[in-house]
């Protein structure tokens, strides 16, 4: 007997991909169409309802801005409607429909908007930058009256990738140096200065989202635009790679020591990897199972975009009862790699528990995750993965940390406040998720400030307290906290 699968289709969630489908379809912008791409097969597999603001603006690849004007197009949508618009009502609308409810909330909100000064104008003029702001990075810029702030004007050095010749320093100026004149004469040079500066120019540099992208920001003098190269702190000693630079480079699969445990899959692995001509290595990996880098051809090693860890179903399994779960995949996050790829290799079985687990890991944590049979699916995965960032590598600029600096920010013991020690304690509760935790740990941040709050209520009323001051928190779970923490 064939297994049927079922999936629930929500009236919101309908529209707000028809709204998607065409604004893709209006927009020229090759970058901007790229990234509407993405949220709509995000918002395909997405399998809950969405019934605010927040469940759809938290739905990967959509964020802030495409989720308000979503959310708008669906208020003007309601209004011509008595009743809540139903399934059978918008099933029935054509191809090209959708677009008119945008283009009336982008009316309205620019009839209700202010006029606007002539500082927000240019600050508006920047954004037109963002899409050619590749185009730049390795180019003449010339910066001219740039107005500090209180603080002085911070340098920092990113190394780039050379096609041709051999890298050559740029000269710097004093550190906090008064003068803001700073020039970069050779197109191509072994090193380009980067000037940051705090407040709005400060901004981000990651690849596939837009609202991220290293801003070239836009300065006025006498109606002329100059350039000016930002990039975050974090992002501050990255390595620039440039795609002419790509026949001098290689693409690397970095695989940990402890994938060779077992030598038989190990083997197998290995070979089929020869096969699809992919270069791999052996390393002591700080975090993850596999991850790739970009060697140039002075040995430096760039790390790319993806990381993946590897689990089977016994190793799942272990990790949830054993409370390492949700802190594996936080050491994961905060490592800064965009693309993190979640394998569960083993038979594909259905398990209520662990299948709750990669759903939420998938949903709320972003991951990618992968359900594969055998070690030669999870190597036919990692392959195509392999291939993916070959190809890009051929026709984009890449920005990234070196595999020095991965391997000691991921072995780095970070401090831990008095907050974070006791939502460990909370997590070990029963029937406590991480989600759970943090909502009451927002409310009392230590193990004294719950005791305290306990003490202060009559013995009878301390069981239900958190469920009737919690949204989640079932009145089993605040029996069990309560069991515990008020006869402290």
């Amino acid at each position: 007997m064939n297994r049927v699968k079922i999936r629930r289709i929500f009236p919101r969630n309908r529209f707000y991909i028809g709204v998607l489908l065409d604004w893709k379809e209006s927009v020229d912008d090759r970058n901007f169409r790229s990234v509407l791409c993405r949220a709509l097969i995000s918002l395909k597999a997405y399998p809950l309802e969405i019934a605010t603001f927040t469940d759809l603006k938290n739905i990967r690849g959509i964020g802030d801005q495409i989720a308000r004007k979503l959310e708008e197009s669906w208020d003007v949508f309601c209004s011509q409607n008595l009743t809540t618009p139903s399934l059978k009502q918008i099933n029935q609308m054509k191809k090209g429909e959708f677009l008119q409810f945008l283009n009336r909330s982008s009316f309205l909100e620019k009839k209700s908007r202010p006029p606007q000064t002539m500082e927000a104008l240019s600050a508006d003029s920047v954004g037109l930058l963002k899409s050619k702001n590749v185009e730049h990075l390795l180019q003449r810029v010339d910066i001219t009256n740039v107005k500090q702030n209180g603080n002085h004007i911070r340098k920092r050095i990113m190394r780039t990738v050379q096609p041709l010749q051999s890298s050559k320093k740029v000269a710097l100026e004093n550190e906090g140096t008064s003068s803001s004149s700073v020039t970069i004469n050779e197109s191509y040079c072994g090193e380009v200065q980067v000037i940051r500066r705090p407040g709005a120019l400060n901004v981000k540099m990651v690849d596939y989202v837009t609202d991220d992208v290293a801003l070239i920001g836009s300065v006025a003098d006498d109606d002329k635009m100059e350039h000016v190269c930002t990039v975050s702190q974090e992002y501050a000693d990255s390595i620039i790679y440039h795609p002419s630079a790509f026949s001098n480079a290689q693409i690397i699969l970095i695989i940990d020591n402890r994938e060779s445990a077992n030598t038989r899959k190990f083997q197998q692995m290995c070979s089929l990897f020869q096969k699809k001509g992919i270069f791999y290595e052996m390393r002591s990996l700080s975090i993850g199972d596999y991850l790739w880098v970009m060697r140039m051809c002075d040995g430096t090693e760039m790390v790319l975009d993806t990381i993946v860890e590897r689990k089977t179903l016994d190793d799942l399994w272990s990790s949830i009862v054993q409370k390492r779960y949700e802190e594996q995949k936080q050491r994961l996050i905060s490592i800064g790699i965009p693309n993190i790829v979640y394998i569960l290799e083993g038979p594909l079985i259905s398990v209520p528990s662990l299948e709750q687990a990669l759903v939420t890991t998938h949903i709320e944590n972003r991951f990618l995750v992968y359900r594969t049979s055998s070690v030669e699916h999870t190597s036919l995965v990692l392959s195509k993965i392999a291939k993916r960032l070959t190809r890009k590598a051929t026709s984009h600029e890449l920005t990234g940390m070196s595999f020095e600096k991965f391997q000691k920010t991921s072995k780095k013991t970070q401090r831990r406040s008095v907050k974070d020690v006791f939502l460990r304690q909370l997590v070990v509760c029963p029937q406590i998720s991480i989600q759970k935790a943090a909502h009451i740990v927002d409310r009392f941040p230590s193990f004294a400030a719950l005791t305290v709050f306990y003490s202060s209520l009559p013995k009878n009323q301390r069981a239900t307290a958190l469920s009737e001051n919690f949204l989640g928190i079932t009145k089993s779970v605040s029996a069990h906290i309560a069991k515990f923490y008020s006869e402290v």
